[in-house]
């Protein structure tokens, strides 16, 4: 009897371990497929700031349209658009999201800028926010301090704004900064005005109280967020590049289709954890999520170019239309030659 039960004992052992060593190699193979899957797919870079203008960025990473595509996309995530361009101009990313003055700054002195496709488009997306115990109107920002990004869009809306009240920089105290001294030192009063984009005005009221708070846009500004690359690169990826961007134009159509804004809010909330609900309601209303490219954006890249003096740019030349005219020619909306 003791030996059949050790026979049993030894037969239930030998089972045990031919069971864990089949497993394991599964496990094995399963891996090594994984990796073989994953050393298939192209690995494209984007640097682009964490923020809700990006809507269609997280779209497609959340439904899977770039792993459709055979696509790995990586993200670096700096937060102004300056930085961004001059990641993907360094080499450390493939592309990149900036709104359109950061861009015209830069394509000035690189002429290998290129846009290929727009992001998102809002009339109210930077602006002069004060204390409106400081600053009640335009009239009010003779003298006082006021901060911005250099290279920025806050800085092209402070142009415009003072412009707007007959005022010039040497008419006020202007520091140089970056986000985060901007918004503390509004806060805490070591400036009496700053220039910020969303969602900094959004939270800068929040913080303040809205009926504490003046905010000054530029009826003048539009903001169209680009993405860009550079030429080269561009037409060396070609192929990558219209992935890429037929998978955006999937998100773009899954936008626009989607019957209850929730499905899109509840993939924002899960992109950007760091977004209230309330954030990204406020921004979801605010902005237009699109991949147009059309005279608009022309126009847009001219007067900025004007305002910043800076002459002799061919601004078609610097948009790369034919990736997207083969993935969603729809898309592409120009109708001369400007």
């Amino acid at each position: 009897m003791k030996k059949f039960i050790y026979g049993l004992i030894s037969l239930m052992i030998f089972s045990s371990l031919v069971y864990i060593i089949f497993v394991q190699n599964i496990l094995q193979l399963k891996s090594i497929s994984k990796q073989s899957e994953l050393s298939q797919k192209e690995v494209l870079t984007i640097a682009v700031a964490p923020l809700q203008s990006a809507t269609l960025l997280y779209i497609a990473l959340e439904n899977g349209y770039f792993d459709d595509e055979g696509l790995i996309l990586k993200t670096r995530n700096l937060y102004t658009g300056r930085d961004n361009i001059i990641d993907m101009s360094s080499g450390k990313s493939d592309l990149a999201v900036s709104c359109e003055y950061p861009f015209i700054k830069l394509a000035s002195t690189n002429q290998n800028l290129r846009i290929i496709s727009s992001l998102h488009r809002t009339e109210k997306g930077a602006a002069v926010v004060a204390r409106r115990s400081r600053v009640k109107d335009l009239y009010d920002l003779r003298g006082k301090t006021i901060a911005y990004i250099p290279g920025t869009v806050t800085e092209y809306v402070l142009d415009q704004v003072l412009f707007a009240a007959g005022l010039t920089r040497s008419d006020i105290k202007i520091v140089a900064a970056d986000r985060a001294t901007l918004e503390s030192g509004l806060l805490y009063g070591q400036f009496d005005a700053v220039t910020v984009y969303e969602p900094s005005i959004f939270m800068l009221k929040n913080e303040i109280g809205k009926e504490n708070t003046t905010v000054l846009y530029s009826e003048k500004y539009i903001e169209n967020s680009l993405i860009v690359g550079d030429k080269n690169r561009l037409e060396a990826k070609k192929e990558t590049i219209e992935k890429f961007l037929r998978a955006l134009a999937r998100a773009e159509v899954f936008y626009n289709n989607s019957p209850n804004k929730e499905v899109v809010v509840g993939f924002l909330s899960k992109s950007l954890p760091q977004n209230s609900r309330e954030q990204i309601l406020y921004l979801y209303n605010l902005y237009k999520p699109t991949l147009i490219m059309d005279n608009t954006l022309i126009q847009l890249l001219k007067t900025e170019a004007q305002d910043a003096n800076i002459y002799g740019m061919k601004f078609r030349d610097l948009i790369s239309e034919q990736y997207m005219k083969e993935v969603a020619p729809s898309n592409v909306r120009f109708f001369d030659d400007n």
